[in-house]
C-alpha cells in the first residue's frame, strides 16, 4: 500500500491487499507479537503441523492435505534432525518495537488512485469490518471480497478465493490492453 501510493519509475497499475487496512488494530499487533519471531523446534513433522493448526486457526477450515501442504512449505528440517520454521525470526524486529497504538496508514490509502482489490477474512482482526467499508469509500474506492469464516488472513487454497483474485488480474490485464 505503502508502495502503491509513491510516484515510482515503472508504475504500480493495480494491487490486491489480503486483509489488511489502512489501520492496523493495536489488538491484531499485541497478537503477532506472541508468535512471530519465535523460532520453536520440534521433533517431527506432526508436531509442527499441530503447531501450525493452533497459530493459523484463523486461516479458517482446511482440509489435512491443505494443513500438511502449508506446513511442508512452512517447514525446515535442520541438521540436527529437528524441524522448525523456514523463515528469518528476524522480521518479527518491528513487532517487538514499542507499538501502543493503532497503526494509521490512512493519509497513504487516501493517496492511491490504482484500481484496488481487498480480501477481507470475515472473522478478521487485522481488518475490522468498519474500516473495510471505509476502504470502499475513501482512496481507491476499493473493491472489497468478504471471505466467509476466515480470520487473517485467507490462504487462496480454494478455488472461490483463487477465483476473486484471477477475475480481479483478468480484468486488469484487459484493461491495460485497451489503453494501449
Amino acid at each position: 500500500m505503502i508502495l502503491a501510493s509513491q510516484d515510482l519509475p515503472i508504475p504500480i497499475r493495480s494491487i490486491i491487499i489480503s486483509d489488511i487496512g489502512p489501520r492496523i488494530p493495536i489488538d491484531a499487533i499485541l497478537r503477532f507479537k506472541h508468535y512471530v519471531g519465535e523460532d520453536p523446534k520440534f521433533t517431527d513433522i506432526d508436531q509442527l503441523e499441530n503447531y501450525i493448526r493452533v497459530i493459523s486457526a484463523p486461516f479458517g477450515k482446511l482440509s489435512k492435505n491443505q494443513w500438511r501442504h502449508l506446513t511442508l512449505y512452512s517447514a525446515c528440517k535442520y541438521s540436527e534432525g529437528v524441524y522448525g520454521f523456514r523463515y528469518d525470526p528476524r522480521i518479527a524486529i518491528n513487532f517487538h518495537e514499542s507499538i501502543e497504538h493503532d497503526i494509521d496508514l490512512w493519509p497513504f490509502w487516501d493517496q492511491l488512485t490504482i484500481p484496488t482489490l481487498v480480501l477481507h477474512g470475515e472473522k478478521s482482526d487485522v481488518l475490522l469490518p468498519q474500516i473495510a467499508e471505509e476502504m470502499k469509500i475513501r482512496g481507491p474506492k476499493a473493491s472489497i471480497i468478504k471471505i466467509s469464516n476466515v480470520g487473517h488472513a485467507p490462504l487462496l487454497v480454494n478455488e472461490e478465493q483463487i477465483s476473486h483474485v484471477k477475475e480481479f488480474l483478468l480484468k486488469q490485464i484487459q484493461l491495460h490492453k485497451n489503453t494501449k
